[in-house]
């Protein structure tokens, strides 16, 4: 167990003791012991030296800590967290009638769908608060909530008694025609059609409502959507949503931003068809979302969610027997210029793909192939070496991995900006960079005088050959340079703070040798 065990003890029951999680953890470790234990044991076991209980402790801290993540997971509304929606949950979790429970033997039980239940009751009850017909019973179930008597299932058969109330008080209010002109109205803009579903975008309460339609037999809404929860998706969560239907019946609908994917009976959609068409269109969207070929898109809530969960394609590794080939899966499905450009600056990209995108049509990839920092094939290179972009030419120029006739091609090119990048390279051979030294230039001069695999004899003939303060200084700097040839730079110099740079690397490199 951890030294800071007995800390982490009295912080949870002297600082969160307002959510009840101090109890919590003393029904965790009572149960794991077999008795009941007090705060004041608690701390005891925290000194303990019987491994046994020391063992209880820790395990009920992690239990504690899953239990804590739940809580703050579910108790988030529209982003934001809502303290009383906790309270009730760590009320439910102290009294054995909620959906997070200790269980015998002391083991946390987390029931998800129950969390879903109580999460989407919560926004019924704040949406039934809004509402005149109902306003004194939700204020007295909120009074009595406040004040610690009412359990996780009380409240629960409250809600869904005023909310039974509040059905019938406005059920001759609800939208029981203008059906045919709302999928007209829809037809007009619809954009996808996707495994068989016409799928439709929904941006108000009223559209959805009127194409769910009423029931003439039983004058009930043809869908669970607007009746279970009375528009507070529309608020809580925000639009817009995806309507999939088939002809005009609606099927399933989709929330980016809640991650909600739910049939007809307001039930999480199963269906592999259904699942494997909401797949190919949230693909359909990112492409368009990271492409930014639509500024609708970028305004649609939780999609970013979505979008960043592609970026891992940059940084995973390909070469994992486990994710390697789900990731190439997934990057291929999602094909844009983005996820191409993440793939290309990737090292651990297979070979053959890199090949593949040395040929991409768009120059930002192409420039991320030839900066990849991992091994390129010659083929690779050879094909970026002769691109129609300087840029991605330059890139190449800077690799440390070229055979000699590509850096010999390189060293002739006709942008300066691509010889400039092999003057850099502490890779290319002391010919390539002789041929470079022929050039009349103080860019070049620079460039290679920079270079810490130019040799002694190619740095006095740059020597020989500028006046350049700046070319001056890099020979200072680089340690190849001899001392000979700096006693010639210090005599031409005429600047201060340049003079004393080559005194002192003068110095240096004596000092070097007579160490040796």
């Amino acid at each position: 167990m951890p030294m800071d065990a007995l800390a982490v003890v009295r912080v949870a029951s002297r600082i969160v003791l307002a959510y009840k999680a101090g109890k919590v953890l003393l029904a965790l470790v009572s149960g794991r012991l077999g008795r009941d234990v007090s705060n004041a044991e608690l701390a005891r076991i925290g000194r303990s030296g019987d491994d046994g209980e020391r063992k209880a402790l820790a395990d009920a801290q992690d239990d504690l800590r899953k239990a804590q993540d739940a809580v703050k997971y579910w108790s988030k509304f529209g982003g934001s967290e809502d303290p009383d929606f906790a309270e009730l949950i760590w009320s439910g979790i102290e009294d054995g009638g909620g959906p997070i429970r200790v269980g015998d033997g002391g083991a946390l039980e987390i029931d998800a769908k129950g969390c879903e239940e109580l999460h989407d009751r919560w926004i019924d009850w704040i949406e039934l608060g809004r509402r005149d017909q109902v306003s004194a019973e939700v204020r007295e179930l909120r009074r009595r909530f406040r004040s610690k008597s009412v359990t996780v299932g009380r409240f629960l058969d409250e809600v869904d008694a005023i909310k039974r109330k509040f059905q019938s008080l406005t059920k001759n209010n609800r939208l029981s025609s203008g059906e045919d002109d709302a999928w007209e109205e829809l037809e007009r803009g619809r954009r996808w059609s996707v495994g068989g579903y016409d799928i439709y975008r929904i941006d108000d309460f009223r559209t959805m409502s009127a194409v769910a339609g009423i029931d003439p037999e039983t004058g009930e809404s043809k869908t669970e959507w607007c009746v279970a929860k009375e528009s507070s998706y529309f608020r809580s969560y925000g639009p817009p949503y995806y309507l999939f239907a088939k002809g005009r019946s609606p099927e399933y609908l989709l929330n980016l931003n809640s991650s909600q994917f739910k049939d007809r009976d307001d039930v999480a959609a199963r269906s592999e068809d259904a699942l494997r068409a909401a797949g190919e269109f949230i693909m359909d969207v990112l492409k368009a979302y990271v492409d930014d070929c639509d500024e609708d898109f970028r305004r649609i809530p939780g999609l970013d969610k979505y979008a960043g969960n592609i970026w891992w394609i940059g940084t995973v590794d390909f070469g994992d027997p486990l994710r390697g080939k789900e990731a190439l899966a997934m990057a291929g499905r999602l094909d844009s210029p983005a996820i191409r450009q993440a793939m290309a600056g990737n090292r651990t990209t297979p070979e053959e793909k890199l090949e593949e995108l040395a040929g991409d049509p768009e120059e930002e990839v192409r420039l991320a192939v030839a900066s990849n920092e991992g091994w390129l094939s010659d083929k690779a290179i050879e094909r970026l070496s002769g691109d129609a972009s300087a840029k991605v030419r330059a890139a190449v120029a800077s690799r440390h991995d070229l055979g000699k006739d590509t850096m010999a091609r390189l060293a002739d090119d006709r942008e300066l900006s691509v010889r400039l990048a092999l003057c850099g390279n502490s890779g290319a051979t002391g010919k390539i960079l002789d041929h470079l030294a022929d050039e009349d230039d103080e860019r070049v001069r620079f460039a290679l005088a920079r270079n810490r695999a130019a040799s002694e004899e190619l740095l006095d003939r740059i020597a020989e050959g500028t006046r350049h303060p700046g070319v001056m200084q890099q020979l200072a700097k680089n340690p190849n340079t001899g001392v000979g040839t700096l006693t010639k730079l210090g005599e031409r110099s005429r600047n201060r703070f340049l003079s004393a740079m080559i005194r002192k690397a003068i110095n240096s490199r004596r000092g070097t040798r007579a160490a040796r």
